[in-house]
């Protein structure tokens, strides 16, 4: 059982390296069965992946949604 987790934590980095490398994405590993929304990763290994400061990457998870929400403010302001 131990073996087919770690298969499956490879599987799962290899998918990751490929969306960050352009070469797939979101919706074709949601097609072919990767449930995209399963958390596998630390902080730490999500920002090597992506080849970032894992300081870097939290500000982007904090920014993320504050921009979505004034995105959205923004556009439901009167003219």
């Amino acid at each position: 059982m131990a073996r087919l987790a770690n298969q499956m934590k490879q599987l799962y980095a290899m998918c990751a390296t490929a969306l960050v490398m352009g070469r797939a994405d979101l919706d074709g590993a949601d097609d072919v069965g990767f449930d995209i929304e399963l958390p596998i990763f630390t902080v730490g290994q999500t920002a090597e992946l992506a080849n970032i400061h894992p300081q870097t990457l939290r500000w982007f998870v904090r920014s993320a949604p504050m921009a979505a929400h004034a995105a959205t403010a923004c556009a439901t302001l009167p003219a």
